[in-house]
């Protein structure tokens, strides 16, 4: 069975429908899509955050027809979310390894192993809760 370059894309295409199901804009990614988060925003601005098959993290903007890549990682995302001060990004990749990356300077300034899900705490800026070997961990 041959599958067509349109069906290829299909899990990279992400789009912006009305509820009164009206298409506004699409947005095609250069992967996989495996992993979403709203991030909010102001109305008509709000954003998301987008892992990719590839390891790349894109932020997308519902009023902005481009993706903006935020970093590339080593490896394929499974899990992600962006701390309250948007300047931190925290990814559990396939190999279950928990990054946490500065998006200022792109470095990477945690990392753990044995990790499946990953959450900033709304509040506190600087506090990570992730899970993984039936414990939940707090940096």
């Amino acid at each position: 069975m041959m599958v067509s370059d349109v069906d290829a894309r299909v899990d990279r295409k992400l789009q912006l429908f009305t509820f009164a199901g009206v298409r506004v804009r699409e947005w095609v990614l250069e992967s996989t899509i495996r992993y979403i988060k709203p991030v909010g925003g102001p109305a008509g601005r709000e954003g998301l955050v987008v892992g990719l098959e590839d390891g790349t993290v894109n932020k997308i903007f519902i009023d902005n027809g481009f993706a903006i890549p935020l970093l590339k990682h080593k490896a394929c995302i499974r899990c992600l979310d962006m701390n309250i001060s948007r300047d931190k990004i925290a990814v559990v990749d396939e190999e279950s390894v928990v990054s946490v990356y500065d998006l200022r300077t792109g470095a990477v300034a945690f990392e753990e192993a044995n990790a499946t899900s990953v959450a900033w705490n709304s509040e506190l800026d600087d506090m990570l809760c992730f899970s993984g070997n039936n414990t939940l961990s707090i940096k």
